[in-house]
């Protein structure tokens, strides 16, 4: 009923981990949105790369992404058939991939040579892969019939954090005087934030109460 949806999502508000998958969320579009507003810029101007270049070797990052959200979606499903535990399965890999894209960005920032650099930003994209389908996932597992609601929300945060990265990006060139030295330290930063945030997920337990997560009945 109505009324019983509306006192859910309520109580959805009240639960911390609720707002966690939020600043999960967050964190990883702000690896993924450098790469949808900045890249080619941070290409072209600290690794001159020419402007008839920049679309193909833009492009490789993304595609890693696309194999990659392929590939974590086979292992969650293999390693869930293998018997491993949802908490592992959904918190594990992610920890992982975000951990490691930090340590990748950290390195791209002071790398000369524009293919070790490209090389090592490929694979920082790659890894959100697998985030992206551990979460989504994890969404799905705690959120029972609200579902929607959380994914809505989560959504909110994705799209803010989208919104904010070019500005927070430009943010930073701007304030140092136009030296992109210390740009990728803000996904940098964000990678590593969420990586410790995943330990906190607990995808195998409900937002809600088992009777609330099962329908109110």
């Amino acid at each position: 009923m109505p009324v019983e949806a509306g006192a859910g999502r309520g109580e959805l508000l009240r639960a911390p981990r609720f707002w966690l998958i939020g600043f999960l969320y967050f964190c990883t579009i702000c690896v993924q949105g450098f790469y949808a507003s900045w890249f080619p810029t941070w290409l072209h101007e600290v690794h001159h790369v020419r402007l008839k270049d920049l679309g193909w070797l833009s492009s490789a990052p993304w595609a890693a992404l696309y194999v990659s959200v392929l590939l974590a979606g086979v292992l969650a499903d293999r390693l869930i058939a293998m018997g491993y535990g949802l908490r592992l399965v959904r918190t594990g890999p992610p920890v992982l991939a975000l951990a490691l894209s930090a340590g990748l960005l950290a390195v791209a920032g002071h790398v000369h040579g524009t293919a070790p650099a490209l090389i090592l930003m490929t694979g920082c994209l790659g890894a959100i892969g697998f985030v992206q389908v551990s979460l989504w996932s994890a969404v799905q597992d705690v959120s029972g019939r609200y579902t929607g609601f959380v994914t809505g929300c989560t959504a909110f945060w994705g799209s803010l954090s989208a919104s904010l990265v070019p500005l927070g990006v430009g943010g930073i060139v701007t304030w140092s005087g136009g030296s992109w030295a210390d740009v990728l330290l803000l996904p940098a930063v964000a990678a590593a934030a969420g990586a410790v945030g995943f330990f906190w997920l607990r995808p195998d337990r409900p937002l809600l109460d088992v009777k609330e997560h099962a329908g109110g009945i």
